[in-house]
């Protein structure tokens, strides 16, 4: 294939995009935007690249390019993280090395909230597109024979491909973001231009190479102006990958198509932008565990924006260093080194031996106490209805939680708090013969959550008997209160009897990160917001409305924080009850277990 620095320029572009936005810089916001221009590069280069080799020997040259300078930065980051993380955070960076090490980071990315949800310890998030690319690369050899000599296919395979990435955004954004197969189309967009396009000549009266020129302006220009919101499910305008996506997809191919011209590429700007594409590997390797590490504070999950101008620049000066080094001597140097698969084999197993040697290691300096502390980020259950109901069923509003089938039918209603609660709520109930529903959505009555009239539609469908409704304080939101009152009069109209937990206790520091320093001498200062709940008018308010209508109505509150005021945040083992300020865990949700069995009394007693 012959060279083309203007790939080099776009490959420059975008990972100075990704860089840019990963250190919070102003202006780019929509930065994440430079990866979708590295697939379509992919699948350009995967089209000029692959002819009729055997498959085995088109997928060894991609890993021997790729996995040198990829299993080193793992290698050093579990190294480096050794010394500074907390053996929870240490845990997470373990097991993204691991799925890593089999390009599998998308997979366990997906299995968390989202790319764009900071909350989890990611400092390998980066890699998550790798795996996509990989991945990509086992369809390589039997996909592109077949497309290449079939364009109608092709285009018939990008459109399905980005159908159902669009509609899937509009059920699971995470997914669509995360999962292979809906990327599909961004890789074709490449290869179809590699086997239509032909290479333009590098003349500089071109009138084509100045059109790509104007089209890499508006590459460059365009994301500035997109309205982007990664997380915005249900919305193809503004969400992601959707509409936005698409128009950069089409830009990298028509520059890709159309060439550079040139004065351009000679240029100090292209000479720049091309230099950096040279190192935009390494760069897009190293950039991302440097600055989350850089920046670490223990269990205050992935931080990226430095906190001042000190960890900008050392984190900037850190990148520089690290990915030069890594471009000449990993990449180009010493790559051929490990060039036999039983090599490449035997690195992957010794560094899952490190890693699990390392976490030992790193657990072994701590008391029970401040394990059981960093426990907390585990002592919790997967998150709402979980992903793969989500997936098989997109359209449900309601799943069940547990296996437990009895005759009554309890539906738990609520935010993230209501969460929070579920796994004990529903154990609790299947030992009195009662299966527990829970809402797909995380904002049931508010802003653009299911309303009173879907909750009980949802409700009716499944022949639920009663409803628990359970919320952190969002009683003073104006939608929040009339919706509640509405679905409490239409439950009471279809014969479901209500109730409502009131909101627990919160505070406004980081429990386990509160109890961890205390273990080590240093305190705190603490102080409990369990005030607001009861002072709030808007609770006040709305809590007669609603008992006036016959809703039971319990409050936690004393049994986290007992009469001689002073609230529990920790069973005697420092075993905390809450993961972050907030939300419980199981053994925090476990504190409330009286109240349910008041509720599931109520229940029975009625029926």
């Amino acid at each position: 294939m012959i060279f083309r620095e203007d790939i080099q320029v776009l490959r420059g572009i975008a990972v100075a995009m990704v860089v840019l936005y990963h250190f919070q810089t102003p202006f780019f916001g929509n930065g994440f935007l430079g990866v979708d221009v590295f697939f379509v590069i992919s699948g350009f280069l995967m089209a000029k690249l692959y002819h009729k080799d055997a498959a085995s020997v088109f997928l060894k040259r991609r890993l021997d390019r790729l996995f040198p300078a990829y299993a080193v930065t793992i290698f050093a980051t579990l190294t480096t993280g050794f010394f500074l993380l907390v053996p929870v955070d240490f845990t997470q960076l373990r097991q993204q090395s691991i799925a890593g090490l089999f390009f599998a980071s998308n997979m366990l990315y997906w299995n968390q909230n989202s790319y764009f949800d900071n909350d989890a310890f990611n400092p390998l998030l980066n890699l998550w597109s790798l795996a996509v690319e990989v991945q990509f690369y086992l369809l390589v050899p039997f996909l592109y024979p077949i497309l290449r000599k079939r364009i109608w296919l092709l285009v018939m395979l990008f459109i399905v491909s980005m159908l159902a990435c669009f509609t899937v955004q509009t059920i699971s954004p995470k997914t669509s973001f995360f999962i292979m197969p809906l990327r599909i189309w961004e890789f074709l967009a490449g290869a179809w231009v590699a086997w239509l396009a032909r290479p333009q000549p590098r003349s500089e009266n071109n009138h084509k190479n100045w059109l790509g020129l104007m089209t890499l302006c508006a590459l460059l220009v365009i994301p500035f102006a997109l309205i982007v919101r990664p997380n915005a499910t249900g919305s193809l305008a503004y969400g992601h990958p959707a509409v936005p996506a698409l128009i950069i997809t089409v830009l990298t191919a028509l520059v890709l198509k159309l060439g550079l011209p040139y004065q351009f590429l000679s240029s100090i700007v292209g000479r720049a932008l091309s230099r950096i594409g040279d190192y935009s590997y390494s760069i897009y390797l190293v950039h991302f565990p440097i600055l989350v590490l850089v920046n670490y504070e223990p269990f205050r999950g992935t931080i990226l924006e430095p906190a001042d101008w000190r960890s900008t620049a050392t984190s900037i000066s850190l990148i520089c260093v690290t990915a030069i080094a890594s471009f000449y001597f990993i990449e180009n140097k010493y790559a051929k080194a490990i060039n036999l698969v039983q090599v490449k084999v035997a690195i992957v197993v010794v560094l899952i031996v490190y890693s699990f040697g390392l976490q030992s290691i790193s657990y072994s300096r701590f008391t029970i106490e401040q394990k059981n502390i960093f426990a907390a980020w585990t002592d919790r259950s997967a998150y709402r209805c979980g992903k793969v109901f989500r997936i098989l069923n997109p359209i449900e509003t309601i799943c069940r939680i547990g296996t437990a089938q009895g005759a009554g039918k309890i539906l738990l209603v609520g935010n993230s708090h209501a969460d929070s609660i579920k796994m004990t709520f529903s154990r609790d109930a299947a030992r009195l013969g009662m299966s527990t529903y829970f809402m797909v959505a995380n904002n049931p009555l508010i802003g653009a959550g299911p309303s009173a009239d879907a909750l009980i539609v949802g409700a009716l469908e499944h022949g639920i008997d009663s409803i628990v409704f359970h919320y952190s304080n969002v009683y003073g939101r104006h939608e929040f209160a009339g919706e509640l009152i509405k679905a409490v009069d239409l439950a009471n109209k279809h014969g479901i009897r209500v109730f409502l937990i009131g909101p627990v206790p919160v505070y406004d520091f980081h429990v386990p990160e509160s109890l961890y320093w205390e273990s080590l001498g240093i305190k705190i200062p603490k102080v409990s917001l369990d005030a607001q709940f009861k002072n709030s008018e808007d609770y006040r308010r709305l809590i007669p409305v609603i008992k006036e209508m016959g809703v039971k109505t319990y409050d936690p509150s004393p049994l986290l924080c007992p009469s001689d005021g002073a609230c529990k945040i920790a069973a005697s083992d420092n075993s905390p009850y809450y993961f972050d300020s907030n939300h419980l865990t199981l053994t925090g949700a476990s504190i409330l277990s009286p109240i349910f069995h008041e509720v599931f009394s109520e229940i029975t007693k009625d029926n």
